[in-house]
């Protein structure tokens, strides 16, 4: 079990894993936040920079194109759901909830939908900042709603 800290889009990134893949992937202010509100998390985990799967997730966030990293996530089929069909919407776009409870095939389902992005354990690599309010704004994020305009602003003015 192994974690690192790193930046990313001049966020700060607790990234941890286990022998099976990515567990986490935490956004915070600075690494010292991340470092307290997940210490519990981290107790039974050694840091590790230099580890290949570290490096897998930065290459991915560089470059979509490229396999995503081994994930290991523990969520209920509803939620693997929505991750799985989150993971469909590409860079520089945005879904609203409605639209992915509609992809998902449970149209009545968008609370549901906005519960398991919430859920989500690796905001970057299953993209939930990309899922949108019906009305296109911006709101609810995990990590944050300031977190999620910047990431999405930085993934549009790239494309």
């Amino acid at each position: 079990m192994l974690y690192t800290l790193t930046c990313i889009l001049n966020e700060a990134v607790l990234i941890v894993a286990s022998n099976e893949g990515i567990t986490h992937l935490y956004l915070g202010e600075s690494e010292e936040a991340l470092l307290d509100q997940h210490s519990g998390l981290l107790k039974s985990h050694a840091r590790d920079d230099k580890h290949p799967l570290f490096q897998q997730v930065m290459e991915y966030l560089d470059d979509t194109t490229r396999p995503i990293p081994s994930l290991s996530l523990s969520g209920t089929p509803f939620q693997e759901l929505v991750w799985s069909e989150i993971r469909n919407v590409s860079k520089g776009e945005t879904i609203t909830y409605s639209e992915l409870a509609e992809r998902i095939g449970r149209p009545l389902a968008v609370r549901a939908v906005a519960s398991a992005c919430g859920k989500n354990e690796v905001s970057l690599l299953i993209p939930c900042h990309r899922v949108v309010g019906k009305n296109g704004s911006i709101s609810g994020y995990r990590w944050g709603v300031d977190i999620k305009k910047r990431l999405l602003e930085r993934e549009q003015l790239a494309n």
